[in-house]
């Protein structure tokens, strides 16, 4: 009897081992693509979920989403259609190549509540949104409800009512284009609209289009909100464009010694000014336009 109850109580003990080790083995990550959990199963080749083709990954360590010529599909409705939904603290998104994200009847891409996402990379993200959703809350390219920088990459938004919406915004010399086509019953409803508190900061870009846009600011209650108008003092539902300003320095530090041109992009030049084609140049640390 005692061999007995010995052996029930090793194999007790093997069992939940095993069970323990088989939870620790699967970690759910605050990142969901196409309706999947992102989990350590799966996080080094997301193509194993359906609707993702190409190279993407996740690295948990640094939070970085990295997405390599992909395209993301997702037909569900409601939360359940979103292509991209960070419940996360912090994300990178890194893009190489031409990627897309397609939400037929959802947001193209959520930021939950005071997260942040980066985007970086050389690459770009064409993002699709609903067009046709029942509920037209999640007619919406980006929702933002935290904060989100654009670093030096390209992206292309469209969405049926809200191209960007919500949220703190960082355009850091990006190029960027979007569309939300905006709705009878919200007048700031459009293609940039109801951003939090300030308007969004622009380094070395800014809206180059349509012409004569601005920001106007107005109330919801006691907060403060900034949405993009046109000159014809409506909001704009048209394409926006955000572009870097040719007339901006975005280089490599140099040698502030060095008496030497260059290029905008830190690419050194003939130091003979006649000999140059017409552009900007840095020319003993000065910016010279060259007619």
């Amino acid at each position: 009897m005692k061999k007995k109850a010995l052996l029930t109580f090793v194999f007790a003990i093997v069992a939940t081992m095993w069970t323990s080790m088989a939870q620790a083995q699967t970690e759910d990550y605050e990142l969901i693509i196409a309706s999947a959990q992102v989990t350590s199963d799966n996080c080094n080749d997301l193509s194993v979920i359906d609707g993702v083709k190409g190279n993407a990954k996740y690295d948990p360590a640094t939070k970085t989403l990295t997405l390599d010529n992909v395209t993301i599909h997702n037909t569900a409705e409601t939360i359940y259609g979103v292509g991209i939904y960070n419940l996360g603290e912090k994300l990178t998104i890194h893009l190489i190549g031409n990627n897309s994200v397609t939400a037929e009847k959802s947001v193209g891409l959520w930021n939950g509540k005071d997260n942040s996402i980066i985007f970086t990379g050389n690459g770009s993200l064409i993002i699709n949104a609903s067009t046709t959703a029942s509920n037209k809350d999640y007619q919406k390219g980006i929702f933002n409800r935290g904060s989100i920088t654009v670093n030096n990459c390209t992206l292309e938004v469209c969405a049926g009512e809200y191209g960007l919406c919500d949220g703190y915004w960082i355009f850091n010399h990006c190029n960027v284009r979007v569309k939300g086509e905006g709705m009878s019953d919200d007048q700031y409803a459009g293609s940039i609209s109801w951003v939090w508190d300030n308007k969004p900061e622009f380094r070395d870009c800014d809206v180059t289009g349509p012409a004569g846009a601005y920001w106007k600011e107005f109330q919801d209650g006691e907060y403060t909100y900034y949405t993009l108008f046109g000159k014809d003092n409506k909001v704009v539902t048209d394409w926006v464009t955000i572009a870097p300003d040719p007339a901006s320095i975005n280089t490599p530090i140099v040698n502030m010694t060095n008496q030497n041109s260059y290029t905008l992009s830190g690419v050194r030049v003939s130091d003979n000014l006649n000999k140059l084609p017409k552009g900007i140049y840095i020319i003993n640390n000065k910016k010279v336009v060259k007619q």
